[in-house]
């Protein structure tokens, strides 16, 4: 199961790689902010983990970790969108620069849910029921961290679009 050679080992890393690298890109960059599309990337995890849940519901313990999870998300969100610039680009537009911490930030809690990951893995199917609770767990903090990320750059964006600049990509 925990064979070092099979797809289900390597693939997601892979993908985090990739995905990283593609992030990696714009960090330090200023970049055309559209507060119209902000709302996508949360629509898609709320419609992604309840498809999850609803497949497979969690126990009282596991809406516990949930909760948990998403209560821990909330700060690392917020910390996540302070470490983000948002500001006035040319022609009345906003503007995003993501920042070297912000990136750290997601490869440390990436990289623990991953050794996190592998070592309940190796534990066996004796531990089944801490592998639910941890995976519900790891959901609700992906939830709060994207919601609370979201939500502080539009608040963010509307206060500067308040201060008398358009709309942006208008």
């Amino acid at each position: 199961m925990n064979n070092p050679t099979s797809p289900n080992t390597w693939i997601p890393i892979a993908v985090l790689v990739v995905v990283l690298l593609l992030r990696g890109r714009h960090v330090g960059r200023d970049r055309p902010f559209n507060i119209r599309w902000i709302w996508v990337l949360p629509v898609i995890a709320v419609l992604g983990i309840g498809a999850g849940l609803a497949y497979h519901p969690p126990t009282p313990a596991g809406w516990g970790a949930l909760i948990a999870g998403f209560v821990l998300g909330v700060p690392l969100g917020w910390k996540r969108a302070k470490l983000t610039h948002i500001g006035h680009g040319p022609e009345g537009t906003l503007i995003i620069r993501h920042s070297a911490a912000a990136l750290f930030l997601l490869v440390g809690v990436i990289a623990l849910r991953r050794v996190a990951t592998y070592e309940m893995a190796q534990a066996g199917a004796a531990q089944a029921e801490w592998l639910g609770l941890a995976t519900d767990a790891l959901m609700g903090f992906a939830l709060g961290s994207i919601l609370t990320f979201r939500g502080e750059l539009w608040m963010r964006a509307r206060a500067l679009l308040r201060q008398g600049w358009s709309e942006p990509f208008a």
